[in-house]
This record gives C-alpha cells, sequence and structure tokens, in this order.
C-alpha cells in the first residue's frame, strides 16, 4: 500500500501521523467490507444503521455497498499525495476537502483536521474515507453529522442519503465503536 507519498507538503509531523491513520483506515475498511460480504458478523446496531441510513437488507444490496467501501479502500491504497488545504478554501472548523471524481488531484486537509480525534465520530480516519468517497463516489455534502442524516431520512430522500459522503463517513466511525 502506497503511504504518503514524497513531495507533499506536509510537514516533519503530519507525515508519520498521516501514515499511521492510512494504515488504520485501510484496515478498517477490510473489516467492514468482510462484515458487508457476510452479514452474520454484522452486529444488530449496524444492521439498524444499514437499514435506517441506507434502505439496506437484501445480500445484494450489501454486496452494492461492500463494493463501493471497496473502491474507497482502493483509492486510500493507492492515494495521491494528501496536501493541506489552501486556507481560502478552508472555514475554522473545515476537515478537509476534495474535488469529487478528480482522482488526480487528492485530499486536502484543513488546518482544523489536526485538531480532531483520530477515530471515533467527526475523526480524522473517518474525514478520509468522507472525502475520499467524493472522489471515487462521486458522493456530495447534502448534510452534515449524524443530525443532517436523520433530516434526509425523515424527508425520505433515500437518493440523497446514498450520495451523502457523511453516510459513509458515519458508518464508518459506527463500526468500530461496536
Amino acid at each position: 500500500m502506497q503511504i504518503v507519498r514524497e513531495g507533499t507538503d506536509l510537514n516533519v509531523y503530519q507525515k508519520p501521523l498521516l501514515e499511521e491513520i492510512i494504515v488504520k483506515t485501510f484496515n478498517r475498511l477490510r473489516r467492514i467490507i468482510k462484515a458487508l460480504r457476510n452479514p452474520d458478523n454484522l452486529t444488530s446496531v449496524q444492521k439498524d444503521f444499514l437499514k435506517t441510513h441506507w434502505g439496506v437488507s437484501s445480500d445484494r444490496e450489501l454486496k452494492l455497498l461492500a463494493d463501493c467501501y471497496t473502491k474507497i479502500q482502493d483509492y486510500i491504497s493507492r492515494m495521491p499525495p494528501i496536501k493541506n488545504g489552501e486556507e481560502a478554501s478552508c472555514g475554522p472548523t473545515d476537515f478537509g476537502y476534495a474535488y469529487p471524481g478528480n482522482e488526480a488531484q487528492g485530499i486536502y486537509l484543513c488546518p482544523y483536521f489536526y485538531t480532531i480525534d483520530k477515530k471515533g465520530e467527526d475523526s480524522q480516519m473517518g474525514t478520509l474515507v468522507h472525502e475520499a468517497s467524493h472522489i471515487v463516489l462521486n458522493t456530495e455534502d447534502h448534510e452534515y453529522g449524524v443530525s443532517g442524516d436523520k433530516k434526509l431520512r425523515t424527508n425520505l430522500n433515500k437518493s440523497k442519503l446514498k450520495s451523502n459522503a457523511d453516510t459513509y463517513e458515519h458508518f464508518f466511525e459506527l463500526f468500530k465503536m461496536e
């Protein structure tokens, strides 16, 4: 797996941190994909999340979702340089950004990214999954946070839920919290 490439603008403290986060993210994605391909390994909380957040319950739908996480994992394993985001593009509480469908651009991390937890809800690991989903799945930011997912579910907007980057991040983060 390609770890942080040379030629990035990361400093000597950021590069080892990101190498650790990338490896842990990759390994958790591997466990998620394995569980989605063998639903008996999913907990009841995870199954409930999948049903309420994506309307996914059949083996076929779980396989399609596993394929989405596989694309994210494949991208992270061959990730182009991670860069520090441009100040003009980063708000004071932005974690990062990416350009949908443009693998060559890579993932940009904002200064606030380095202040959040490595794992848990709204984490550094989850941010990589969120931003990678923009690139390989063309997801959008319809809503942020668990409350944003709930808003999309309440409005019965399943297509927006399935294309919401935070939904992929939340399941990723929930998987470890179980």
